[in-house]
């Protein structure tokens, strides 16, 4: 069966076709829609006044489509809309270094063949997968074992990969089902491929055979609520930890370890701390520990992050606003951006790495004509987190410029931290290896690392140059300003399914891009259309993309900075 965990298991493999784009487009792209769910959807892309946060699919009555992830890729920010009879929508991501996150489903899953919402895996042992932010209520007409399965995590998972912010309910056939990874070599997919499972900060409600089911060592349920179905939390094999969590109201039990089906079962562990749940049957396994107390939290409101609508998962928004760590405002509101604490000269100026929450090891360099130094931003990130330099201490880096003067530094932070710098003399390049999940800050204020440097080659003093050329007279032979369009978006029709049509329009400029693509679209400002019947057509942009339509089979990938 396509959907079918023990059908996806494959070994790492080298050698992508997406690695020989000489870098204009590799590992790190970014769906908006892809493959086949962007075939024959004649889908409308971000509707009124959810444009700006998220895409609007609608999957027609009675139709099914899917959308597959190759490595490197993610899928984020799609209100999926299944409310018409029979319609559903399935994502697959059997693939090394992938993320989905911000997906809401709107609507009910009324099949009752086994399918699964979300399938997926990390083939190779070195490679994470991501899952976050995920709004999918299942089917609320009948709970009629098997069904559908919210997530299901396939055999062959052998890297690493992360649940959290889920919010899954109403599965006949668990919320996540992630214990496959764990099958020994008797069962009939063959030895799954070990890799751990983590669900942190996720809700899981009214789900026949099991809320969280999980079985290999590393796995991990953290800070989660599980209520109201067959058993809350199933280790299945292996040794797996529950931490911080509420588990309640059970039909079988709360907690339940092992499985009489499988001589491996029998032998699995589950490690309890702080925790609080009613019941437990360990099946001849082994519980460590007790259970803290009566279950606390029942609703998905209590879990913190955790979407209670498909627009608020969509939009990236969480349940609760997050406060700061703490409630000290330091020098935050008394309106020195431009001079905050600043006992040196004009020409130094505060330079900041800042994450998304969903970030993970993301990697920056950037060089200046004068001295760096790790500083603390006065102010948190948008996620309430602080940005300061300095705190990774394996991968932040100062390197004092040698004869030419010229400093270079860098870093890794991700989680929505940020590291900041004081930086003296003029910042001569910037490179952000994640810009999808990273973005620079001048002074406080968010800009291109184009504008970066810009702005501080000029010292603070007419830094557009006596003749007015923004680029400050470097470029003055770029007559359409081409270095600011550091974005690109191509556009893939090369399958056998016929003509293919888009439109889109940019917030900045945008030129056919002269890498690659067949230009065939027609460029009329800022706004673009075409048809493509069988090729590619690619464009190089600054700004942002908006009221972006598809129509046909076509692969749409997005790279920002690039250049």
């Amino acid at each position: 069966m396509d959907d079918d965990g023990s059908s996806d298991r494959k070994p790492p493999e080298g050698g992508q076709a997406t690695e020989s784009n000489s870098g204009l487009l590799h590992r790190r792209r970014y769906l908006g829609l892809v493959g086949s769910a962007a075939a024959a959807l004649a889908t409308t892309v971000g509707t009124g006044a959810a444009a700006e946060d998220y895409e609007e699919i609608t999957v027609a009555a009675g139709d099914s489509q899917t959308v597959r992830l190759s490595d490197g890729e993610t899928l984020s920010n799609l209100l999926i809309d299944i409310t018409a009879p029979d319609a559903s929508f399935h994502i697959r991501a059997i693939a090394d270094d992938w993320e989905i996150r911000n997906i809401g489903f709107r609507g009910n899953w009324d099949s009752t063949a086994k399918e699964n919402a979300i399938i997926c895996q990390v083939n190779s042992s070195n490679a994470t997968g991501l899952i976050e932010n995920v709004y999918f209520m299942g089917s609320e007409n009948d709970d009629t074992y098997p069904g559908i399965t919210g997530i299901n995590v396939a055999n062959g998972h052998a890297g690493d990969l992360e649940i959290r912010n889920v919010n899954i309910q109403n599965c006949p056939d668990n919320s996540i089902y992630g214990s496959n990874p764990g099958d020994s070599s008797a069962h009939p997919s063959g030895a799954g491929g070990g890799g751990p499972v983590v669900i942190k900060d996720s809700y899981a409600r009214n789900s026949r055979a099991g809320g969280f089911r999980v079985g290999t060592d590393g796995s991990r349920v953290e800070n989660c609520v599980i209520t109201e179905c067959d058993k809350g939390l199933w280790g299945y094999y292996e040794h797996i930890e529950v931490v911080d969590s509420d588990i309640s109201n059970s039909h079988h039990a709360d907690i339940i370890c092992g499985a009489p089906d499988w001589q491996k079962a029998q032998n699995a562990e589950i490690t309890v701390t702080n925790t609080r749940y009613g019941s437990e049957n360990n099946r001849g396994a082994a519980i460590h520990g007790s259970s803290a107390g009566t279950p606390q939290r029942t609703e998905a409101g209590d879990v913190d992050g955790v979407p209670l609508s498909p627009e608020e998962a969509a939009s990236g928004s969480s349940s609760t606003p997050t406060q700061p760590d703490d409630g000290s405002d330091d020098t935050t509101d008394d309106g020195n951006e431009g001079e905050e604490g600043n006992e040196n000269s004009a020409d130094e100026h505060l330079l900041s790495f800042v994450t998304e929450p969903s970030a993970r090891y993301a990697g920056y360099e950037f060089s200046a004509e004068g001295s760096i130094e790790f500083t603390e931003a006065p102010a948190e990130s948008p996620s309430g987190k602080p940005i300061e330099g300095g705190t990774y201490v394996a991968e932040d880096f100062i390197e004092e410029g040698d004869g030419d003067e010229t400093w270079r530094a860098g870093g890794v932070t991700g989680g929505g931290y940020g590291d900041a710098f004081r930086v003296a003399g003029a910042v001569t390049a910037i490179d952000i290896e994640q810009p999808e999940v990273m973005w620079v800050e001048l002074d406080g204020e968010e800009v291109s690392p184009e504008t970066v440097v810009e702005r501080t080659s000029g010292d603070g003093d007419g830094s557009e140059g006596e003749d007015g050329d923004e680029n400050g007279g470097d470029d003055g032979d770029d007559q359409n300003g081409s270095a600011d369009r550091s974005n690109v978006i191509v556009i893939d029709a090369n399958g056998p399914d016929g003509e293919t049509s888009f439109s889109f329009e940019v917030t900045g400029d945008i030129e056919h891009t002269p890498y690659l693509g067949s230009q065939v679209g027609t460029i009329d400002g800022s706004a673009v259309e075409g048809t493509i019947e069988s090729g590619c057509d690619a464009y190089e942009f600054s700004g942002e993309i908006t009221n972006f339509r598809l129509a046909g089979n076509a692969d749409v990938d997005v790279e920002y900075d690039v250049r």
